[in-house]
């Protein structure tokens, strides 16, 4: 019984990968350190902006602050908005 999954997967992994075409396995290559090198200055910016402002806001909440706390989160949102947003459209 000891050993049954590794078995499994050893029979199970040679026929899912070639049953993957050539661009399929292009697409799903893992990305290149130059490539991931390339994010827009804004998307880093509103990134980093985002996190610190749903840290604040989980800290309000926990703090009874539930008004502040939730502005601030959607906030957070807004700027996470922005930063997929500059991420999508790179000039």
């Amino acid at each position: 019984m000891g050993g049954w999954l590794q078995k499994v997967n050893k029979a199970l992994t040679p026929k899912l990968t070639n049953q993957l075409t050539k661009p399929q396995q292009k697409r799903n290559a893992p990305i290149q350190g130059k490539k991931a090198a390339n994010l827009p200055p804004a998307t880093i910016i509103y990134g980093i902006g985002a996190g610190l402002l749903f840290v604040h806001s989980l800290s309000l909440m926990a703090r009874g602050i539930w008004f502040s706390g939730i502005v601030v989160l959607l906030l957070g949102g807004v700027l996470t908005g922005f930063a997929l947003h500059h991420l999508k459209h790179q000039d």
